[in-house]
């Protein structure tokens, strides 16, 4: 074998192929290492040696026309596919503002435009600010607005609806998102005579609620409305002399409600109970020898509204009202001035007439 390879390289360089080397020179790194006790040719290492061992393409996996059509069809369907459609644009919801009689009406919650353009409204803090009381009726799942002894019931889940005791469909059904019940601001509008103006730009909308014919009605007819009385608090109390009442009212100035009455004792002819306009003060009790008198709430100087004369064991030592007895304050049975004293807080208006 050594013979062999001399005969080869030796003829490699007479033909130019291999140059020759001086003797004992090692030649470059060519891939190839002479290993003189072995006959193998081991191939070195490094990228040219993993090249090496590589394995070879199987000689049946040949790429030819098929996979190069079937690429090309490939790009064709890629290059020919329809352009996804643009995403439908985003509207903001409109912007939904109720006034009554030009004011606007503070929600808690989102006042709405449904699918079928219906105004959708959270009837509780806009019945309220027009003078109705509201309250549900678990029982029912019913929104109950009144107004006086005259009610609204807002069914939920249904369109049907009952107003002043007329059966009705409202244009959309009641609703309750959250907490809150919605219910068509249109129907209710109809239903205490309420005309709406509407005034629409663009982004916002505006809806304005005319004064209710049935509600001003219902208020013009309470007797302390058209005297124009306010108050600090949601509430006051008239104290009509002359008919040896006492009134107490729940809402605002022009739209007081009566919300309970009761009759009461009043200053005696010497001693007789101021009139005017007045604001409670402060509450307390004044005890005295066999009796007391309380809650007390005081509204001017030394008068209040207070019980009727106690024993300590709370039985009347002298329960009459009716009656000009007192020497100024005004007097009721101790159930109604609990009531009151529960219900009004200090500040509220005090208004004696004769």
């Amino acid at each position: 074998m050594k013979k062999a390879l001399a005969l080869m390289l030796a003829s490699a360089i007479l033909l130019g192929a291999v140059p020759a080397f001086a003797e004992n020179e090692v030649p470059e790194d060519d891939g190839l290492i002479i290993i003189e006790e072995t006959e193998e040719l081991i191939p070195a290492t490094g990228s040219e040696a993993e090249a090496a061992i590589a394995p070879l393409p199987d000689a049946t996996e040949k790429p030819g026309a098929e996979v190069t059509e079937a690429a090309t069809e490939a790009a064709v369907e890629i290059t020919e596919a329809p352009a996804p459609e643009p995403a439908a644009e985003y509207t903001a919801p409109k912007v939904l503002n109720i006034t009554y009689d030009g004011i606007k009406v503070n929600f808690d919650s989102l006042t709405y435009i449904d699918d079928n353009g219906i105004a959708m409204v959270p009837i509780k803090p806009l019945a309220e600010y027009i003078g109705f009381k509201v309250s549900f009726d678990t029982k029912y799942n019913t929104e109950v607005l009144s107004l006086g002894k005259n009610y609204i019931f807002f069914n939920l889940g249904t369109a049907y609806t009952t107003a002043f005791g007329n059966d009705l469909y409202a244009a959309a059904p009641t609703i309750m998102w959250g907490d809150k019940v919605y219910v068509s601001l249109r129907t209710f509008a109809d239903i205490i005579g309420s005309e709406l103006d509407v005034t629409d730009y663009g982004e916002s909308m505006t809806i304005n609620m005319r004064n209710s014919t049935y509600v001003n009605d219902y208020f013009r007819a309470q007797p302390v409305n058209p005297w124009g009385i306010s108050s600090r608090t949601g509430y006051m109390v008239w104290v009509s002399l002359s008919q040896y009442t006492v009134r107490l009212y729940e809402g605002k100035q022009y739209m007081w409600k009566l919300i309970h009455e009761c009759p009461c004792a009043i200053g005696a002819p010497g001693t007789p109970t101021v009139t005017g306009s007045f604001e409670y003060k402060y509450r307390t009790q004044w005890n005295y020898d066999g009796y007391y008198v309380g809650p007390c709430l005081v509204f001017y100087n030394g008068y209040a509204l207070h019980s009727v004369l106690l024993r300590y064991n709370n039985t009347e030592y002298d329960g009459r009202t009716g009656v000009r007895i007192s020497h100024g304050c005004v007097r009721m049975k101790k159930r109604d001035i609990d009531l009151i004293a529960r219900t009004i807080p200090v500040g509220t208006r005090i208004y004696i007439t004769p």
